[in-house]
């Protein structure tokens, strides 16, 4: 009897069986389309070699969750005009969903302060499971400063990614243009990707 009782206990989920999906919502780290005038032929994370080694579809196969990968960099480069397309980057999330958030790199200095203001109004649009926000990928700290600031206060977690840049040196090389090249690489992309599937996992 108490082996059957034993068995007809609710056996502990796994962390991501609370997760429908994962919405990540980025720059050109997390998803950019062909460029041929820099030499970038990809549609997923600038420059991971294929869509399966970028960050995001990384993190999805480690939660075995279905991906949804968004550029918004427009919020990055100008605030102010572009917090009106937030419901739009927002829709497809859910209370199950899980929600990566990449954003930073491209603010100017003098829109930090815009930046801080509209990023807060993308994440009080966010009504998820599991919140993740993703440092600067180029130690930008007035941004992160911001970033970890908004992400804390919706109780999301903060994931710094600043200290892999500059990256290994096998891990660079493989296109031309020095800005695609700047950008996180096969093992970069794999480090960034453990550690977001840490902070929605814990």
């Amino acid at each position: 009897m108490a082996a059957a009782a034993a068995a007809e206990q609710p056996q502990p989920q796994p962390p991501q069986a609370q997760f429908s999906d994962l919405l990540v919502i980025g720059n050109s780290i997390t998803k950019i389309g062909p460029n041929a005038m820099v030499g970038w032929t990809g549609d997923w994370g600038m420059a991971a070699s294929s869509a399966d080694k970028d960050f995001a579809h990384l993190t999805a196969a480690a939660l075995h969750l279905p991906l949804t990968a968004l550029n918004f960099s427009p919020l990055e480069k100008n605030p102010a005009d572009n917090v009106w397309q937030i419901p739009s980057y927002v829709q497809a999330a859910t209370p199950r969903t899980a929600v990566v958030v990449e954003l930073g790199d491209n603010v100017p200095l003098a829109s930090v302060p815009a930046f801080g203001a509209a990023y807060g109004l993308l994440l009080d649009a966010l009504h998820v499971a599991k919140l993740a926000c993703v440092s600067t990928w180029w130690k930008e700290e007035s941004r992160d400063a911001v970033i970890e600031q908004a992400c804390k206060a919706h109780g999301g977690k903060y994931v710094y990614i600043g200290d892999i840049y500059p990256q290994r040196a096998d891990d660079i090389g493989r296109y031309a243009d020095v800005d695609v090249d700047r950008h996180p690489h096969d093992w970069s992309m794999r480090v960034i990707a453990e550690r977001v599937t840490a902070a929605l996992q814990n």
